[in-house]
């Protein structure tokens, strides 16, 4: 009995190991560079408009993100225990579009003190 309990503490630590293997690997953006306070108002307004634009995408890949890992987690359990190592648990879109805020937030501050005059945003 003693040796069938290592075994299986020695499974589960295992999984448990293993299935933070899933995923990608967060490369999120600075959220500040020395040459922000260069840029010009266009350049400004073309950052946060590309800003915006990746951020939708990368709610769009959190949130598959987050579907796929229920139903890899349900599978996992009811039917082929190794389904689990497939479980997306880095949440490298969410880091990458938390921090792609953080920048727009910055380049936006940086706009207001130089009065700019964006045609396609509207800065609160």
């Amino acid at each position: 009995m003693n040796k069938l309990c290592k075994a299986f503490s020695f499974f589960l630590l295992v999984s448990f190991s293993l299935s933070s293997c899933g995923g990608r690997q967060a490369q999120p953006v600075n959220t500040f560079t020395q040459t922000d306070v260069g840029l010009s108002c266009r350049q400004i307004e073309a950052e946060l408009l590309s800003n915006d634009r990746r951020i939708r995408s990368l709610v769009g890949e959190h949130q598959r993100s987050q579907n796929q890992n229920v139903a890899v987690g349900a599978v996992g359990l009811i039917l082929f225990w190794p389904a689990l190592f497939a479980l997306d648990l880095k949440g490298a879109a969410k880091q990458e579009s938390d921090a792609l805020i953080v920048r727009s937030r910055n380049l936006a501050n940086i706009g207001k003190q130089k009065n700019c005059r964006f045609e396609t945003i509207v800065l609160k």
